[in-house]
């Protein structure tokens, strides 16, 4: 058995694969051309078997990079908690919020889809939008129930029917 960091990179990696296999379903209908931006891991072996991997370094990106119809890019940083009352910021790295800064600059669709996985709920939140509450609250976390004012409560991970762009 490879043992890939930690846990919570497993159980992120399953929702990432949720995500991509839906824009993957964009690509295929012409509705946008959505990707992940693929992460290098160092792999260490023993002999021929693999028997560890983790991340090389952070991302020069977030998780995923595309392009809509009307030309306009997009780009999504996904995030799974298994916290039922609130979403711990901790799961935001200093580098991930100096990207949405500098992507920012170049487009405003800058989005977290957070899997609430204890209570099967995905939010689609502008990244600005935790930015400020990060910036104006003391709290190490976003409480549940405030994701019902910076976020879009999603039924499915239709991501684009809850984007106006």
């Amino acid at each position: 058995m490879i043992k890939i960091a930690n846990k919570s990179n497993k159980i992120g990696a399953k929702f990432e694969e949720r995500l991509t296999n839906q824009f993957e379903k964009y690509r295929k209908e012409g509705k946008a051309y959505v990707f992940k931006i693929p992460t290098e891991f160092v792999v260490l072996r023993k002999g021929a078997k693999i028997v560890s991997a983790f991340p090389k370094k952070q991302s020069p990106c977030l998780d995923y990079i595309g392009i809509l119809p009307n030309g306009k890019a997009i780009v999504f940083e996904a995030k799974t908690t298994a916290n039922k009352t609130s979403f711990p910021l901790s799961n935001i790295k200093d580098y991930q919020y100096d990207l949405i800064d500098e992507i920012q600059n170049y487009v405003n669709n800058v989005f977290f889809i957070i899997e609430f996985r204890e209570l099967n709920e995905v939010y689609l939140v502008h990244g600005q939008a935790i930015k400020e509450f990060k910036e104006s609250s003391k709290r190490k976390s976003i409480p549940y129930k405030e994701f019902k004012n910076i976020g879009i409560l999603m039924e499915d991970l239709d991501v684009l029917k809850y984007i106006n762009y």
